[in-house]
């Protein structure tokens, strides 16, 4: 079961069989409710390609969720069901039957872990035999309910994944509240206010928060740039909120903080399903020419931060300027989109216990899918499935080449993955000549730390740029939490904290260096 509010393992780095969170096999994007933000576009389970580049995250069980207004006035709540679906990450999942004023019955399920709540399924019970599906996720569960009645034993099927699921029926107004010590909550030691500006440009309204250190000013600025996947101006996912804690702590530490919406999502305007990281770099510049119009920020100190894929769009929007501070790079690229997947593939299918010949399985099918786009401009979604086809027919043990029969055209056909994959950092970032501080954990899975921040520094020192610093942080994922795990995306929900107080150190400090 994949989740999906507004985050992914949408290489837009973030359906149905994949995650950001993702095993062998790659799992199809599944439509997102925008309201929820959630962040992962493909999601995969614990064998299904893990694409993720932004905050996109790998979880193995995704519910994408659908537009609750489609469901019929609920006359009565009768039954709360609780279960844990285990899939490499643990997922806290809830069942909530209702009876309509009909008689009819209707159901809708919850994801605690990840945060999605209230997703309409298909429903039906005949005696003591439940079923729910949800055709635009790929999934269905059929049970037995015990003879005591306290009990549902059944199969969980969603893609490739087929497993057990028990449930346990529990009090009506059960409900699993995460935990999240860091989340700010007010009143705040500054101003905070809603905003909204424009891209001409594109034609569209971006919408976001704005907070103030209180004072006269003019105060320092930065610019927060979401990970890949259609996030809301938090970037929230799991529960987390890393933007408001981000902007929180910078905002206390004197620097003025702008975080919005991506285009199509929340308060925001436009189209997000046909934007490349080139479009968001263009909110991004708007978002500058924002902040440049207001009394109180000092328009010769405004620098950015991207986070992900947010990391591979600074460095564009900084290119060849004169006008940013500094810029920082939360776990960014520094290679190009086909090498990110690759490395995160055997990464994650490593530390998930794959076998050798799983690992090397799905290498292949994910390099014939990227040769395939590398050569052809114009590659559509059918010349995709019938490489991978090629690939998976080869194959000789059975069970793998079920696993890895899965179609991958729709997801990498979108005009944001092939941008992603054809793009190369490296050009931007040598013509960078701002500023500029590269962090990544240690534990990253889906940015590897030394791969991308030796390419980064390499190409900052090749275009001579001559002040910029490069952090390895121990112990921490690509969320920047800190972690005594292997830093797998499955996680990520269970980790409480949201964003490590260390990192939050390392930045701020830095900025306030560069524009003291």
């Amino acid at each position: 079961m994949t989740v999906s509010p507004s985050a992914a393992t949408d290489p837009r780095l973030e359906g149905p069989p994949v995650t950001n969170e993702f095993g062998a096999v790659i799992s199809q994007t599944a439509p997102l409710e925008k309201k929820m933000h959630l962040r992962s576009i493909a999601r995969a389970t614990s064998f299904v390609m893990t694409i993720v580049i932004a905050t996109t995250l790998a979880i193995p069980i995704g519910l994408a969720q659908t537009d609750t207004a489609q469901v019929a006035p609920v006359a009565e709540h009768i039954e709360t069901w609780k279960g844990t679906l285990n899939l490499g990450a643990k997922l806290e999942l809830g069942l909530k039957v209702y009876r309509q004023n009909d008689g009819t019955l209707s159901a809708k399920l919850d994801s605690y872990t990840q945060n999605a709540l209230g997703i309409p399924v298909e429903f039906s019970r005949d005696g003591d035999k439940y079923k729910v599906s949800n055709k635009a996720l790929g999934l269905e569960y059929e049970a037995q309910r015990s003879a005591d009645k306290s009990m549902l034993k059944g199969v969980f099927k969603q893609g490739p994944v087929t497993t057990d699921l028990e449930f346990e029926k529990t009090d009506l107004n059960y409900e699993v509240k995460q935990n999240r010590p860091q989340t700010p909550t007010t009143p705040y030691p500054y101003d905070s206010s809603d905003v909204t500006f424009e891209n001409k440009k594109h034609d569209l309204s971006l919408a976001g928060t704005l907070t103030i250190p209180r004072g006269d000013g003019p105060f320092a600025a930065a610019i927060l740039i979401t990970g890949s996947g259609p996030q809301n101006r938090d970037e929230e996912l799991l529960g987390h909120r890393p933007f408001l804690v981000i902007a929180d702590h910078l905002t206390r530490q004197g620097i003025a903080v702008l975080r919005f919406d991506d285009r199509g999502v929340g308060a925001s305007t436009g189209d997000f399903s046909t934007a490349t990281s080139e479009d968001f770099a263009e909110d991004v510049r708007s978002g500058m020419d924002f902040l440049k119009r207001d009394p109180k920020i000092d328009a010769a100190k405004i620098g950015l931060i991207g986070h992900s894929e947010g990391g591979l769009i600074a460095p564009m929007v900084a290119a060849g300027r004169d006008d940013l501070a500094f810029i920082v790079l939360l776990a960014g690229p520094g290679v190009d989109g086909a090498r990110i997947i690759q490395t995160q593939q055997s990464a994650m299918l490593q530390a998930a216990g794959e076998s050798p010949e799983a690992v090397t399985a799905n290498q292949q099918l994910i390099a014939a899918v990227l040769d395939l786009m590398k050569s052809d401009d114009d590659v559509t979604a059918t010349a995709i499935n019938a490489a991978c086809k090629s690939v998976v027919e080869e194959i000789q043990d059975e069970d793998l080449r079920k696993k890895l029969d899965v179609p991958l055209g729709a997801m990498f056909s979108t005009p944001w993955m092939q941008y992603f994959i054809r793009y190369d950092p490296s050009t931007n970032l040598q013509r960078v000549q701002c500023p500029v501080l590269a962090v990544n954990g240690t534990k990253d899975m889906q940015v590897l730390a030394d791969l991308n921040l030796d390419a980064i520094e390499g190409a900052l020192t090749k275009g001579g740029n001559q002040n910029f610093k490069v952090v390895r942080l121990p112990n921490q994922n690509h969320l920047f939490q800190e972690t005594d795990g292997s830093g797998a995306t499955g996680d990520y929900a269970t980790i409480e904290q949201t964003f490590s107080p260390k990192t939050l150190a390392v930045i701020s400090e830095w900025i306030a260096q560069m524009t003291k």
